[in-house]
């Protein structure tokens, strides 16, 4: 469930950043090179949840091993 709820936040934000890069609104009303802009925040976006799963991976191998 917690990972079904942070993926989802993930990719309503992602969808966010879409829809103010199309709409020109936000971050993006006075950018000359709004792709460029885009793209960086949706690396960092994309990183963030990459990071946040590697750390959800290894708290869960911690306690599989802490049973043991």
């Amino acid at each position: 469930q917690s990972n079904w709820t942070q993926y989802r936040t993930t990719a309503e934000t992602l969808r966010h950043e879409k829809y103010m890069y199309q709409t020109k609104t936000g971050v993006y009303k006075n950018e000359e090179d709004g792709f460029a802009l885009l793209v960086e925040r949706c690396e960092t976006i994309i990183s963030s949840e990459n990071v946040n799963w590697a750390n959800l991976q290894t708290d869960t191998s911690e306690r599989k091993e802490n049973k043991k």
